[in-house]
């Protein structure tokens, strides 16, 4: 809604990070990937105060707030920048699985939490009153 007009018109909306997390080490000499170990939850993942104040004012409406659940996660093998493998464990109903090329095999939740994650993807969570 246009709020000079007061119409509706087509628009877009955009996201944009100040800084990016890095995986990898950079310099004149050498490079290689940061190792770390990454603490993340599986579920209820509440972004509420990282959110612009507006928008984090309207999540208190919701009775649980917004939270987001644990979908996937990327998994770099190998110590090179130009070199390794990607596998990915995801979720579906409840049940994770590890997605290796064209192999897929039903895992634990803790196999998960016990991964060095690359990249983490959430959904929203659905809350049933």
């Amino acid at each position: 809604m246009c709020g000079n007009c007061k119409d509706k018109r087509p628009s877009t909306k955009q996201l944009f990070l100040r800084v990016l997390p890095n995986r990898f080490r950079w310099s004149h000499v050498s490079r290689g990937k940061l190792d770390n170990m990454v603490d993340f939850p599986v579920s209820g993942l509440d972004i509420t105060p990282y959110m612009a104040s507006s928008v984090s004012r309207n999540a208190s409406d919701h009775p649980k707030g917004v939270t987001f659940d644990l979908s996937s996660v990327v998994v770099h093998h190998g110590s090179g920048v130009s070199s390794g493998h990607y596998t990915t464990y995801g979720q579906r109903n409840g049940n994770w699985y590890h997605f290796n090329d064209s192999s897929v095999k039903a895992c634990t939740e803790q196999t998960v939490m016990k991964q060095k994650a690359y990249l983490l993807f959430y959904t929203r969570s659905i809350h049933r009153a």
